[in-house]
């Protein structure tokens, strides 16, 4: 092997190791601290990238005086998204969650657990105030 060889495979094995390892735990935005997950009897889902293969756990703090202890694991696929089921929680506030991949973690703090419900733009024109409030 030429050192021109030599070089361009070293150069290779360095830019792949250095991509590999610039891959950080992440969730989206709105999988933030301050939000409101579903409350039981629906699990509610985290999601988001990591290193290929790496093993996504998420817990609670078992401290927490009103819920009950949370642990779910999931591993992420070959282009590194992940997805975890959380078992299903009763209502509760004020929970931290730590989602954490071996590397790095993400703490989310003052999660409540609650009824989530979704509004759209289209329900409000079908409802004006003046035929809603008859």
């Amino acid at each position: 092997m030429n050192s021109t060889t030599r070089l361009a495979v070293l150069l290779a094995t360095l830019a792949a190791h250095s991509a590999a390892a610039a891959v950080v735990l992440q969730l989206p935005p709105f999988l933030a601290s301050h939000m409101v997950l579903q409350r039981a009897p629906a699990a509610a889902k985290l999601w988001g990238t990591a290193a290929p293969g790496a093993k996504i756990t998420v817990s609670g703090d078992p401290n927490h005086p009103h819920a009950p202890p949370i642990s779910a694991s999931g591993t992420a696929g070959a282009n590194g998204a992940w997805t975890v089921s959380l078992p299903p929680q009763k209502a509760s506030v004020r929970v931290q969650l730590k989602v954490s991949d071996g590397a790095s973690s993400v703490t989310l703090e003052d999660v409540a657990f609650g009824d989530v419900f979704v509004c759209t733009w289209e329900a409000l024109i079908v409802c004006t105030p003046s035929v809603c409030l008859r």
